[in-house]
C-alpha cells in the first residue's frame, strides 16, 4: 500500500507539493501559536514539577494588595499549615543595583529561606538561601541570574563573595541561579536579576521599603505573595479545605477591619483565601482577565487558519477523487474491498500529513524565529522563550491527526459509495460532474471562515493604527524622557530639588532643546498617584494631579486656553494655584473659564505609611484638554500643581528636542549622571516609545499576529478557491462542448460556469459578512477606543477579492473547455 501511495502521489506532483504546503502552513501557524502562548501563560520556566505547585492568595483579583497576604498572616500560615512540603513567602521590587558606580533599576524578588527549595532550583554555582540568611539582622546575601552574572560580573569566577549594592546596601553574592530560571515575578516573563532573604529587606532604607510590612500586627498591609508546594499524597482539594479553615479560625482570632486608604472591597474585612495550582494561573491572577482573552482569541483565529487549511485540502482530495471515479469502480468491480480502498486512501493521507506535519515543525521554528524572543513594556522587558517542546509537538500531531481525517477518511469514504454501473458505464475521465452539493458547502464554508478571520484580524490592526495617528493633545513627536523614582533609592526632598534646577540648568539651556521641564508624570502614558477633584472639601470625580516645573506646558505643546501658566513665582510662600484641564473646568463648573474658582485635590500618596491630604487651590489658567491614561481616552480630569508646592518623589524629567529626540536620550543620561552619580533612571528613551509602546504592546502583537493569520489564511483560501472551481470548470469540458453543439452560444458557456462557481463563493461571503459584523461588534468593548462594526475594507474590498478569485477560476477553464471541437464532444457521448 505504502508504494502504491507513493507512485499516486508521484504521478501528481502538483497537487502533493499543494497539499504538503497547505498542511505546512496550517499545521506550523497552529504550532507556532500554541508555543508563544504557552510561553506567556504557562508555568515559570527552570521550575520542578509545576503541576504540584500551588498560589494561596488573599483573594481573587488584580491587585497585590487584594491577592497578597500581610506579614503576619504569612508567618501563621506558615506555622499551621500540614499539607504543604514547603511554603515561601515573597515579593517583588524595583530596586537600583549596581556593581560598581553605575546603577540601574533591576527588578529583584526577597523570598523566605524555602524560596528555592519550595521551587526545586538548584544553584548553578555557589548556594541558595539558608534560614540562617533569613533571620532578624542577618548579613545581607544575594542570589544573582545567570543574565547578571555575565553582564554585570562578565561571567567571573569569583563573583561569589563579591558585593552586589542594593539600594545603596552591599549585598554579598553567595550564589547563580540557573540560566532557564528567570524567578516568579510575572511567571518568568520579566527577568529576575537578584534574589534576596526576605527579612533582609529591613537592611534598605525605609523609603524602599518600609519595615512597618513586617509588623505582625498590621494585618491589612498585605504584601507577601505565598507559592507552595503540595505534599505528594495531597490534593488541591484537601489543601484548599484546610487553608479555608485557617482563614476562618484567624477571621475569629485576629479580625481584619478596612483601610480605606487602599479603598479594599468589603471582603477586605475577612480572609477568602484561594488555593489554586500555579500553571491554572496565567502570569498570576493579575493578568488572567486581559491575557487570557487575547491568547484565547489568537488560539481561535490559528485554528481557523488550520481549519481552513484542512477545508482547502478537503476540496482538493474530493475533486481529486472525482478523477478516480471510473478507476475505483473497475477495482469495486473486480472484488476489491471498500475497506481495502478506504484504507490505501489513509495510507496515501498519513503519507501527505506526514510530510505536512516535519513542514509545519519547520514553519513553526521559522515564525518563532521571526517574531522574536523580546518585547519591551515600559521599564521591564519581557522575555519569551517559545520552544517545540512536547507540548507543542503534542499539540502539532493532534493538528496533523485532524487534519488526517477530514482530508483522507471524507473523500475515501465519499468515492466508495458511487454507483459502480454508472460509473462503469462511462469513462471516469470524461464523466459529467454530479451536482457536488458537499462540495459546494465546503467552498462556502471556507470562505466564511475566511472572511471572518480576516474581519477579526483588520480589527486589531485598525485599532494599532487608529492609535498611532491619534492626536493625543500633545506633540509627542520631539520629546525625550526620563523617569526616575527618588523615594526608592533614599533621597530626600532636599537633594530631590536641588537635582531638579542643577538638571533644568543644564538642559533647558542647551541650543538643541526647546524647553526642558520636571513633573510627576505625564497626562498619558506615565501616571500618577490616584487622586480626587471636587469643589467641595471632600471630592469624588477621580483625576490625574500633576506636580510640574513652570515649562511643562511649552515642553508638552499644551495650549493654555485661559489665565496663566504656571511661574516661578508660585512657591510654597505663595497662594496654592492649579492649571485644569478644558474638561476638568466643565466638569466641576459646567463651563471652559473657570479661572479665579477654588477646587479641593485629595490626593493619595504612593505608600500607605502616608495618609491623604486634601488641598485647596485657586485655578489660575485652563489648558487645553490632552489623552489620559492611554492614547485615544481624554475622559479624566487633569489637574497641573506646582512642584515647588506640591512635591514628588517619582519624577519625570521632560526634554523637547529642536530636532531629532534621539540626540537628546544620551543628554538626560548624562546630565542626570553627572548631577547625582549612582542615580539610577528607571525608564529612558523618546516619549512615542515610551507611552505608546507599552499601552499598546499586547494589543499590537496581538494584531500583528492575527494580521499575518488573516493574511495566511485569506492566501489558503483564494488558491484552494481557484483550485477547486478549476477542476470542477474541467471535469464539465464535455457538457459544455454538448451545449454548443446544440447551439449555445461562448458567452452563454461562460456565463453559466462563472455563475454556478459564484454561487457558493456569494453565500459564504455574505454569511461571512455577517458574522464579521457581529464578531467585530462583540470585540469592540475589548478595545481602548470605539471602532466600527462595519469596516470599508472588510465591507468592500474582502468581497471584491473573493469574488475576483472567483470568476477568474471559473472563468479561465471555461474558456479553454469552450475551445473544444463540438464534434469531440458528441463522438464521446
Amino acid at each position: 500500500m505504502i508504494r502504491y501511495a507513493w507512485r499516486r502521489l508521484r504521478a501528481t506532483p502538483l497537487f502533493t507539493i499543494f497539499a504538503v504546503v497547505t498542511l505546512a502552513l496550517g499545521i506550523g501557524a497552529t504550532t507556532a501559536i500554541y508555543s508563544i502562548v504557552h510561553a506567556v501563560l504557562g508555568p515559570p520556566p527552570g521550575v520542578a514539577t509545576p503541576e504540584r505547585l500551588v498560589n494561596v492568595t488573599h483573594a481573587d483579583g488584580g491587585s497585590i494588595p487584594i491577592i497578597a497576604l500581610s506579614y503576619g498572616d504569612y508567618r501563621d500560615l506558615r506555622s499551621q499549615q500540614t499539607v504543604f512540603q514547603g511554603l515561601t513567602g515573597w515579593a517583588f521590587f524595583r530596586f537600583a543595583i549596581a556593581a560598581g558606580t553605575e546603577a540601574s533599576p533591576e527588578w529583584v524578588e526577597a523570598g523566605s529561606a524555602e524560596y528555592f527549595q519550595v521551587l526545586g532550583v538548584l544553584p548553578e554555582a555557589g548556594r541558595t538561601f539558608t534560614a540562617a540568611d533569613d533571620e532578624i539582622g542577618a548579613p545581607p546575601v544575594a542570589v544573582i541570574s545567570d543574565g547578571a552574572w555575565h553582564r554585570v560580573f562578565g561571567g567571573a569566577a569569583d563573583a561569589l563573595g563579591r558585593s552586589l549594592s542594593i539600594n545603596g546596601v552591599a549585598f554579598q553574592v553567595v550564589g547563580i541561579a540557573p540560566r532557564g530560571f528567570a524567578g516568579l515575578f510575572n511567571s518568568g516573563l520579566v527577568s529576575t536579576t537578584a534574589w534576596v532573604p526576605l527579612n533582609s529587606l529591613r537592611a534598605l532604607p525605609q523609603q524602599a521599603v518600609g519595615t512597618n510590612r513586617f509588623d505582625v500586627n498590621d494585618r491589612s498591609n498585605r504584601w507577601v505573595q505565598v507559592r507552595a508546594r503540595l505534599k505528594d499524597d495531597v490534593s488541591v482539594e484537601q489543601a484548599r479545605a484546610e487553608v479555608r479553615g485557617i482563614a476562618r479560625q484567624l477571621d475569629q482570632a485576629v479580625p481584619l477591619h478596612t483601610d480605606s486608604n487602599l479603598r479594599l472591597p468589603a471582603y477586605d474585612t475577612s480572609r477568602p483565601w484561594l488555593v489554586r495550582r500555579t500553571i491554572d494561573v496565567p502570569l498570576g491572577e493579575w493578568a488572567a482577565g486581559v491575557l487570557t482573552p487575547m491568547a484565547a482569541t489568537l488560539m481561535i483565529a490559528v485554528g481557523l487558519v488550520l481549519l481552513v487549511a484542512c477545508t482547502n485540502l478537503a476540496n482538493l482530495m474530493l475533486a481529486r477523487a472525482s478523477t478516480r471515479r471510473h478507476e475505483l469502480a473497475v477495482r469495486l468491480a473486480m472484488g476489491a474491498s471498500r475497506g481495502r480502498v478506504i484504507r490505501e486512501s489513509l495510507v496515501e493521507g498519513v503519507m501527505l500529513a506526514a510530510a505536512g506535519g516535519l513542514g509545519g515543525i519547520v514553519v513553526a521554528r521559522g515564525l518563532l524565529i521571526a517574531i522574536g524572543n523580546d518585547l519591551s513594556v515600559g521599564p521591564a522587558v519581557l522575555h519569551l522563550e517559545p520552544r517545540i517542546d512536547p507540548a507543542v509537538m503534542l499539540i502539532a500531531l493532534a493538528a496533523t491527526t485532524l487534519a488526517l481525517l477530514v482530508t483522507s477518511l471524507g473523500p475515501a469514504w465519499q468515492s466508495t459509495r458511487a454507483d459502480v454501473r454508472a460509473a462503469l458505464s462511462t469513462d471516469g475521465a470524461h464523466a459529467s460532474v454530479s451536482r457536488w452539493r458537499g462540495r459546494r458547502w465546503l467552498i462556502a464554508a471556507q470562505v466564511t471562515v475566511s472572511f471572518v478571520l480576516v474581519a477579526v484580524a483588520t480589527l486589531s490592526l485598525a485599532q494599532v493604527r487608529a492609535g498611532s495617528q491619534q492626536d493625543a493633545g500633545m506633540s509627542l513627536t520631539r520629546l525625550a524622557i526620563a523617569n526616575v523614582d527618588f523615594k526608592a533609592q533614599n533621597y530626600d526632598e532636599t537633594r530631590v530639588r536641588q537635582i531638579v534646577d542643577a538638571t533644568l540648568a543644564v538642559v533647558a539651556r542647551r541650543p538643541d532643546v526647546e524647553a526642558a521641564a520636571w513633573s510627576s508624570g505625564l497626562p498619558v502614558g506615565l501616571s500618577t498617584p490616584p487622586a480626587l477633584v471636587g469643589v467641595t472639601a471632600d471630592p469624588k470625580q477621580g483625576a490625574s494631579v500633576i506636580s510640574a516645573t513652570p515649562a511643562i506646558f511649552a515642553t508638552l505643546g499644551v495650549s493654555i486656553i485661559n489665565g496663566r501658566t504656571l511661574s516661578e513665582q508660585d512657591s510654597n510662600a505663595s497662594e496654592a494655584v492649579a492649571v485644569i484641564s478644558r474638561r476638568t473646568a466643565m466638569s466641576l463648573f459646567g463651563r471652559a473659564d473657570a479661572t479665579g474658582q477654588s477646587i479641593f485635590v485629595k490626593r493619595f500618596p504612593s505608600s500607605r505609611d502616608d495618609a491623604p491630604k486634601t488641598t485647596a487651590l485657586t485655578v489660575v489658567g485652563i489648558a487645553a484638554d490632552t489623552d489620559t491614561g492611554v492614547v485615544g481616552r481624554s475622559d479624566r480630569n487633569v489637574v497641573y500643581v506646582p512642584l515647588a508646592q506640591a512635591y514628588q518623589s517619582r519624577l519625570v524629567l521632560t526634554a523637547r528636542a529642536s530636532g531629532d529626540p534621539d540626540s537628546l536620550v544620551g543628554v538626560l543620561h548624562q546630565t542626570l549622571s553627572a548631577v547625582a552619580p549612582g542615580l539610577a533612571i528607571d525608564q529612558i528613551g523618546t516619549a512615542e516609545a515610551a507611552i505608546n509602546g507599552p499601552s499598546n504592546v499586547f494589543l499590537q502583537v496581538v494584531a500583528g499576529l492575527s494580521g499575518v493569520l488573516g493574511a495566511l489564511a485569506l492566501i489558503l483560501a483564494l488558491a484552494g478557491l481557484y483550485g477547486v472551481l478549476s477542476h470542477l470548470v474541467e471535469r464539465r469540458t464535455r457538457e459544455i462542448g454538448v451545449r454548443m453543439a446544440l447551439g449555445a452560444a461562448r458567452t452563454d458557456m461562460y456565463r453559466m460556469v462563472v455563475r454556478d462557481g459564484l454561487r457558493p463563493v456569494v453565500a459564504g461571503v455574505v454569511v461571512g459578512l455577517v458574522i464579521g459584523v457581529v464578531v467585530r461588534r462583540a470585540m469592540t468593548p475589548f478595545f481602548s477606543r470605539l471602532l466600527p462594526a462595519v469596516d470599508p475594507s472588510v465591507v468592500i474590498v474582502l468581497p471584491i477579492l473573493m469574488l475576483a478569485a472567483g470568476i477568474v477560476a471559473s472563468y479561465l477553464p471555461a474558456r479553454r473547455a469552450a475551445r473544444v471541437d463540438p464534434n469531440v464532444a458528441l463522438r464521446e457521448l
